[in-house]
């Protein structure tokens, strides 16, 4: 069986419901059969991932209530935490954009720890008050679930280290031979990852972020050219439909 769980890491229901739902598996004898994936939608995709909002600030302007209003909010949800162990310090949580955040997430799951990042996030968020849109924060709370160390580069060198990051990933595969790479990024990057992919042999999954419109294959306004089809009758795929994720040799990249 095949759970979808969509959830948002400054969602403190999510994190509730996200310990209702642990529980309550472990009173099913399949549990071991059970697949959880998590899906991500954003409360807020307009916050900025470098302005930080304190939350009492957030929620007095998001749904114009008074300041004892809000404070009586975070006594509720400290409340109702206690009974599936959440500390709840919601007072200091650091309201910012958790697109990056979610991508933590995905990496996370592609490599069999998507409930642990889900935690650790969902911890650093409302426990912690940790800025999850900060590339640090970030790089430590991978590391903490086991996950190789998280390498930021700038092409200019203006913020960690210097050089692009395909130079980086080649490198580091030339030390520890991978059996996949997962990619995600600006399309140049893309296009690079997967030529080094199919030059190396390693099979490798990228992550396309098409503008889309329908949702639904209709409009085309997310088509991607498949690999493999005759340059006088090209085939496409939809972004929306068959992805967002495929397998860079099945799809051209321009």
């Amino acid at each position: 069986m095949k759970i979808e769980i969509w959830s948002d890491v400054m969602c403190p229901f999510c994190y509730i419901g996200k310990k209702h739902f642990e529980q309550a598996l472990t009173q099913i004898p399949y549990q071991d059969k059970i697949e959880v994936e998590w899906k991500s939608y954003q409360l807020n995709p307009d916050l900025s991932k470098t302005e930080i909002t304190s939350v009492d600030e957030y929620l007095i302007q998001a749904k114009g209530i008074s300041q004892e209003q809000v404070s009586a909010m975070h006594n509720q949800l400290a409340e109702m935490g206690k009974p599936v162990g959440i500390d709840f310090q919601q007072q200091n949580s650091k309201v910012v954009n958790t697109g990056d955040a979610h991508r933590l997430i995905h990496f996370a799951q592609a490599n069999g720890k998507g409930s642990e990042a889900e935690e650790r996030l969902f911890k650093a968020y409302f426990t912690e008050g940790k800025n999850v849109a900060d590339y640090e924060v970030l790089a430590e709370l991978a590391e903490e679930i086991g996950l190789n160390k998280l390498v930021i580069t700038t092409d200019d060198g203006s913020y960690k280290e210097k050089g692009f990051a395909i130079d980086f990933m080649k490198k580091d595969i030339e030390e520890h031979r991978v059996d996949m790479i997962f990619a995600c990024g600006p399309l140049p990057m893309l296009r690079a990852v997967r030529e080094y992919a199919i030059k190396e042999n390693i099979p490798c999954q990228i992550s396309l972020e098409e503008k889309m419109a329908c949702g639904l294959g209709v409009c085309l306004g997310c088509a991607v050219k498949t690999a493999k089809s005759p340059k006088e009758a090209p085939e496409y795929w939809h972004v929306c439909k068959a992805g967002p994720v495929f397998q860079a040799k099945d799809v051209e990249i321009y």
